[in-house]
């Protein structure tokens, strides 16, 4: 197969890199949309695991923030850039259960994103989208990524670091 008959002429790759590229995109939007489904359908209230920090502690200390008040002593075993996202997402949905759950798909969505790129450069595209199968089945990805909780948003950035590193 010449080049010029490659879909994108521009594109150096092979076309199985690209497939399997592409495959990995549709598992990582299929994520996005189940996990959108679970969060703005049954999931209406948190619950009692990892979510309680977030009506305890996290929505407080956002609430706090919109307020124009960020206090320090909060912050001796947490940061603060949980409840800073939190704010801002929170400001624009005005709802603070929901900004957790949006900053949670976002950010699982990412983190299995970035996570299948950092495998597919180590290793090639193939294992890349067979890491994004098996990440988005995983029953643990799966309540993180829509629960409001700390979680998904550090992992995502320990992606984006991994992947820029």
């Amino acid at each position: 197969m010449t080049r010029s008959t490659r879909p994108n002429s521009n594109d150096p790759r092979p076309l199985a890199a690209q497939a399997w590229e592409r495959v990995t995109l549709l598992l990582v939007a299929a994520l996005a949309a189940v996990l959108s489904a679970l969060a703005f359908g049954p999931h209406r209230i948190g619950d009692y695991f990892t979510e309680t920090d977030f009506y305890g502690a996290y929505a407080i200390g956002a609430r706090a923030i919109q307020h124009g008040q960020l206090d320090a002593t909060r912050y001796g075993v947490i940061g603060p850039v949980y409840e800073l996202v939190l704010a801002l997402v929170g400001a624009l949905t005005g709802d603070l259960l929901r900004a957790a759950e949006l900053i949670s798909i976002v950010s699982m969505t990412a983190a299995v994103w970035l996570t299948t790129r950092l495998v597919a450069r180590l290793t090639d595209a193939r294992i890349g989208c067979a890491t994004a199968a098996f990440l988005v089945v995983n029953p643990t990805l799966l309540q993180f990524g829509y629960s409001a909780t700390t979680d998904a948003l550090a992992l995502a950035l320990a992606a984006g670091a991994s992947v820029v590193a």
